[in-house]
């Protein structure tokens, strides 16, 4: 499913199981979770294209989207 009204931080905001989508989005980086959690607050940006893929595939935000302010809905 394609979420196109959404960023990442909204996808979060919306989960009903979060950690269990950082830890999984952390393992198939090889990253910590928080560093996932950083990027799901939108505190960075991922510094490789690998792992913005990663987060497309798992979410199903297109990548112009993903970090995209503007489609905060709590902000």
């Amino acid at each position: 499913m394609t979420r196109k009204g959404q960023n990442l931080f909204t996808y979060y905001q919306n989960l009903k199981e979060k950690t269990k989508f950082i830890r999984k989005v952390a393992r198939r980086c090889d990253l910590s979770s928080n560093a996932v959690l950083k990027w799901a607050f939108g505190d960075c940006k991922p510094s490789k294209k690998e792992y913005i893929d990663i987060l497309v595939k798992e979410t199903g935000i297109p990548e112009a989207n993903l970090f995209n302010r503007d489609l905060d809905e709590t902000c």
